[in-house]
């Protein structure tokens, strides 16, 4: 699975490249996607950068949480993971939530598609 580093912003993909790398190695997922403020550029200095990990699929929502924490390892940068099943994502894609999270997103894993 490639990474999609041309989604990233100049000012972070040099810290983010080696922890996204991590995270495909380890956890293997079906998507993986860039939101929020760093996506739309509105980002701030106190901006946090949202991550959404697709995958996890039969996992409980704190072990996946969890195993999401240990694959991002001591990232320097402010990283906030989301974690969602694709079960998750295909019955509840149509929230408002979800709908705005799908707006912004931006793949970082080549072949990720939103449900």
């Amino acid at each position: 699975m490639a990474l999609v580093l041309d989604n990233l912003p100049q000012e972070i993909r040099p810290a983010l490249t080696p922890v996204l790398e991590r995270v495909v190695a380890q956890l293997q997922p079906q998507g993986l996607w860039l939101f929020g403020s760093w996506a739309r550029g509105s980002q701030s200095a106190c901006s946090d950068i949202d991550l959404l990990i697709e995958g996890f699929e039969g996992v409980p929502m704190l072990q996946a949480y969890d195993q999401a924490l240990e694959a991002i390892g001591d990232c320097q940068l402010p990283l906030q993971p989301l974690v969602a099943a694709p079960s998750v994502l295909a019955s509840h894609g149509d929230s408002p939530f979800w709908r705005s999270v799908k707006a912004e997103a931006k793949p970082l894993l080549a072949g990720s598609v939103f449900p």
